[in-house]
Order: C-alpha cells, then structure tokens, then sequence
C-alpha cells in the first residue's frame, strides 16, 4: 500500500500518482462529456477569397516559403502604361488663352545646334501621359547645316506646360514666338491657335527659318536648346524653289 504524501500543516494528505506516472505531469484538458456536439461552422458558410486581381505579396514563394498556393485561374495583374489622352476644346482654349498672353522668351531640347529651314507637317495640343498639358510641332527638315538633321528627316518641337512658374512661362512664351512665325505681323488669338492645332491641320506646309543654339540655364543646373523661329525671307524662299529639294 503506497504511502500518503507529507503535508506538514496537517492538511488532508493528498492522494499519490497512479502507478506509473509523474508526480510533476502536466494536467490533461477535460473531456467532453459523451454525445458532446463538435462545432460546426455555419450552414452556408464560404471561406473569404482573395479578390480577382488582388497581387500576391511581395516575395512570394508558394513551394520554399510555405506560402499557400494560389486558387487555380487566379490572376496576376500587371501595371499598364498610362496613354496620352484627348484634351477637351475647352481645356485647350484655357491654354492657347496663356500663350497669346504670354512674353516671348526661349528655351528646348532635341534639335541640336544649327541653322534649318523646316516644313510644319502637324501642331498638336494633348494632356501627356503624366499629366502635364504638351504642344508638339512636326517639322520636317527641308535645308540644314548639322549632318545629325539631314535633309528629308523629321523632328519634333515639344513644349510642355509645367505648374513651375518660371518653367510655365517659358514654354508659353516660345510657343506664342513660334505661332508669330507662322503668322508674322498678326495678332494671334487663342482661336487661331485652336484651329492651328485642329484635325483640319491648316498649318500643314508653312516653311520656316530655325535657329538652335546652347545657353546655361538660370533656373537650374545644366544648359538647354533655345529654338527660334522666323518667317523666311524672300531670298531665303526663292534658293529653297531653285534647289527644288523634294518635301
């Protein structure tokens, strides 16, 4: 017969183990009674789902990582580039408004330094895809002096009207100089500019002198292509007619 544990306050003696087993095992959870009910979840019940197109996290490796493998046919969306969108005639009318108001002062990029006569093939005003209003002239260069611009080839004169105020005001103000070339002696309204840059493309044709050279910029560090545009002169005009250089 075992005998009873020591209490030396004199407490009931507490009963010993049962045979083979430890005095300091870890007591065991109750039992449910028989016949008890296990939980279940609720009629209808849908485990959540990630929604379609949701992406997967970053690092995700279903087989080493022990992510859970995603349901079959889940889509794995991708970024899509944002497209240059249509402006609203309004929209332009507000920024034509600008540049017929606007001082003429000089700036740009991609003609490289030289002297040219460029043919206008179309004026364009559209929102770019980050959002910043963009007129872009598409000239074709009839006569030129810097080999990187050969005759027959194309290039663009691109203007985009930025919320900084001193860049803002240079791009309006060369694009108002390059719409006096067009139209020497006129006031050009911003109707006129509207229409300039229609579907009708009336500006299609118009021969004009550009300049490009180099200047520093005052604004921030680096340098930048000044564009100047003008009309050509008669003799200008009639060396063109004789070299009878194809458009």
């Amino acid at each position: 017969m075992p005998l009873p544990s020591f209490n030396p306050r004199g407490a009931a003696p507490s009963p010993s183990p049962a045979p083979g087993t430890s005095l300091w095992a870890a007591p065991q959870p109750p039992m449910p009674p028989q016949g008890y009910p296990q939980p279940q979840a609720p009629q209808g019940y849908q485990p959540p789902q990630a929604p379609q197109g949701y992406p997967p996290p970053q690092g995700y490796q279903p087989s080493s990582q022990g992510y859970p493998q995603p349901p079959q046919g889940y889509p794995l969306t991708q970024p899509q580039p944002q497209q240059q969108r249509e402006m609203s005639r309004d929209q332009a009318a507000s920024i034509f408004k600008q540049v017929s108001e606007a001082k003429q002062v000089g700036s740009g990029v991609f003609f490289q330094p030289g002297q040219f006569v460029v043919m206008i093939d179309a004026l364009k005003l559209f929102t770019s895809w980050d959002g910043i209003p963009t007129f872009v002239a598409e000239l074709l260069v009839r006569a030129s002096n810097n080999p990187a611009h050969a005759i027959g080839s194309s290039a663009s004169f691109v203007r985009k009207i930025q919320n900084d105020p001193k860049i803002r005001e240079m791009m309006l103000g060369d694009i108002q100089a390059f719409f006096a070339a067009i139209f020497p002696g006129q006031v050009v309204g911003y109707e006129g500019m509207l229409e300039a840059c229609s579907p009708n493309n009336p500006a299609h044709g118009v021969v004009l002198h550009l300049e490009t050279f180099v200047k520093p910029n005052k604004y921030k560090q680096g340098s930048f292509t000044v564009h100047k545009f003008r009309p050509l002169t008669e003799q200008e005009t009639a060396e063109l007619e004789a070299s009878a250089v194809p458009f």
